[in-house]
């Protein structure tokens, strides 16, 4: 029989991931037989390679497999997902207490997407440029290779391989928003995916989706004041993020990136409660922004007085 993930594997993963368990705990909290949880257990490893050893009368993850989970955004993702589905479910007193954020992107496209990467099966999709495009005509792609997906910032994204290029330094790598697709088709000729692929190493230099408009690799120093210090070394703007100097005042992170439009408004979300201190280029990018802000701001007050 094939094995197919079900929730009952990632809610297992999940219950063991920070204590182990004992299998009288696993029996009464998934409410079965310990057979089927031995063979749960089997499943978790044939399906992710997840090792669950029982030690000292209890079960629990090897280190090597909790690494494993932390490192794969994927599992990591539906793991919390899936456990969140799984506490509030019959909990429907409480529906208009909690809110989500939607992701509109997600609800078209999505699962094409996701077979079409499966079989890795090019796409046909007619897309609509949101620049200098004002009557938002759509603008055709054929024979599109998808790599891989991304979710960033409420919206999924798709990189894929085109035959379009601008120049001959163009790799033809591009980045298509979801919600920007009017129209996809899945077609039934198929492409093989480079062995050298990584989807994480892909972003793993650049911060948000923009990894062909980036400047070169750099280490960008950021002050943060007290408490905004505390936000982001509880949620890192970037895997690169180091505290480097801590005061009482404040705090300066690095990052080592290529800095992207993204990240510059990822910084602004802070307000004033964040400076680039350097590189030089990357603190007067950074204040070109601040400063044509500023004047769209004046012009505003002027015309009211």
């Amino acid at each position: 029989m094939a094995r197919h993930p079900s929730d009952r594997h990632f809610l297992l993963l999940n219950f063991l991931l920070y204590m182990p368990r004992t299998m009288e705990e696993l029996e009464e909290y998934f409410d079965v037989a310990s057979r089927t949880i031995y063979r749960w257990i089997e499943d978790v490893y044939f399906l992710f390679d997840i090792v669950i050893k029982e030690k000292g009368g209890k079960y629990g993850l090897t280190e090597e497999s909790i690494d494993l989970i932390k490192n794969n955004s994927l599992l990591n993702w539906m793991l919390n997902t899936i456990s969140l589905s799984d506490t509030i479910k019959g909990k429907e007193k409480l529906r208009d207490r909690i809110v989500l954020e939607d992701i509109p992107s997600s609800n078209e496209h999505l699962g094409r997407l996701f077979k079409a990467m499966e079989n890795n099966q090019w796409i046909d999709i007619e897309y609509i440029k949101y620049h200098d495009n004002p009557e938002r005509e759509p603008k055709r792609y054929e024979r599109i290779e998808p790599y891989c997906l991304k979710l960033f910032e409420r919206r999924w994204y798709v990189i894929c391989q085109t035959t379009e290029k601008n120049d001959e330094n163009d790799t033809g790598m591009r980045t298509f928003s979801l919600d920007q697709i009017s129209k996809l088709e899945v077609k039934s000729t198929t492409f093989e995916l480079p062995a050298n692929f990584d989807a994480k190493a892909y972003f793993d230099d650049v911060y948000g989706i923009t990894t062909g408009m980036n400047g070169e690799f750099q280490t960008i120093e950021v002050k943060a004041d007290a408490a905004r210090a505390n936000y982001l070394r509880e949620l890192p703007l970037h895997h690169s993020q180091k505290e480097t100097v801590f005061e009482k005042d404040y705090s300066i992170f690095t990052y080592e990136l290529r800095p992207s439009i993204d990240f510059y408004q990822a910084l602004l979300h802070h307000g004033a409660h964040l400076e680039i201190l350097s590189p030089p280029n990357v603190r007067e990018e950074f204040a070109k922004i601040v400063r044509e802000m500023a004047e769209k701001y004046k012009r505003t007050t002027k015309k009211k007085e």
